[in-house]
């Protein structure tokens, strides 16, 4: 098996073939920050090593931060194994989050057994499965949208059948 190490400047890829499922199957390299070179303009150098094993003479990078004013430096330690070619591409990924809402947090649950207790005179709790969330709406507007009057009666029509 042959190692291959590779330098790695602010940002770099080596990455793929063509095809999403030949990309799952390379060899991961995850570069370590070798050395880092601060300027006043607040721009800087970052340089990365790494070895992989490259699988059919390619391996993949992953998590590349974007390079600065276009600027995009890579290579190899060793002159016998030149890198020869370089491909990039954008994909999706679903990641996992914390939920920070309650209806996130429910959302996520859908299916699973829930849990829910409360207290009503004395304790009580519910056991079920969480079949679905609603998704978030505007509320409806108000039939009788509440009067801006400082007393309740202030205004009202009192009526006739009421009044007597």
């Amino acid at each position: 098996m042959r190692l291959t190490s590779l330098a790695f400047l602010p940002t770099l890829m080596l990455c793929t073939v063509t095809h999403a499922a030949q990309v799952e199957d390379l060899p991961v390299c995850v570069p370590k920050v070798k050395t880092i070179a601060a300027f006043k303009n607040g721009l800087g150098f970052v340089f990365k090593t790494g070895t992989v094993s490259p699988k059919d003479g390619w391996a993949r990078l992953d998590d590349i931060p974007a390079a600065s004013l276009g600027s995009l430096w890579l290579g190899t330690t060793v002159p016998n194994n030149p890198v020869t070619d370089v491909l990039s591409y954008k994909d999706k990924a679903a990641l996992p989050a914390e939920a920070v809402t309650l209806s996130e947090l429910l959302g996520a649950n859908v299916g699973k057994k829930v849990v829910v207790s409360f207290l009503l005179g004395e304790m009580k709790r519910v056991e079920g499965t969480l079949l679905s969330v609603p998704s978030d709406r505007k509320p409806e507007p108000e039939l009788f949208p509440a009067q801006s009057s400082p007393s309740a009666y202030y205004g009202s029509r009192i009526s006739p059948e009421i009044a007597r």
